[in-house]
């Protein structure tokens, strides 16, 4: 009898500890497999990132190409220093549009230090005044007619 019960226990135990070994390779078969789909979307995320500044740096290109084709359109009536001129300021406004509104964007943010300070000034103002009103911090919390009682 005490050999089958150590048989049983061993074999228990066995099962357990496949158990625990199936687990863990497991774990591991999804880490590996993670980390491969990782490789594959950063790989995917920087051939998508390159292609958008190859785009941006012929945008840009464009632009030098389209403020050209402008100055040479208005040359047909005006001399070419004043057609590049008024490109020039057009660009000029644009920039400074451009400028000052993204300037006032980036003001408006507000600092997150400040924003936690302030949802937690809110969130005790809460607990004090939901959850313990002034009217009842105020009040005895023994009633006149019990402490006559207790006289």
């Amino acid at each position: 009898m005490i050999k089958l019960g150590k048989t049983m226990i061993r074999t228990w135990t066995g099962m357990v500890r496949k158990t625990g070994q199936a687990y863990l390779d497991l774990l591991r078969a999804e880490l590996d497999k993670l980390v491969a789909d990782l490789g594959a979307s950063g790989k995917k995320l920087g051939i998508g990132l390159a292609l958008l500044i190859a785009a941006g740096m012929i945008l840009f290109w464009w632009i030098a190409v389209l403020a050209f084709f402008l100055i040479e359109v208005i040359a047909i009536w005006l001399p070419t220093w004043a057609s590049a001129g008024i490109v020039l300021l057009i660009l000029l406004l644009v920039t400074a549009t451009l400028a000052f509104l993204g300037v006032r964007r980036l003001q408006s943010i507000e600092n997150p230090v400040d924003t936690v300070g302030q949802r937690w000034d809110d969130h005790l103002d809460w607990w004090e005044n939901r959850l313990m009103p002034e009217d009842e911090l105020r009040s005895d919390p023994v009633g006149a007619e019990s402490r006559e009682e207790l006289v």
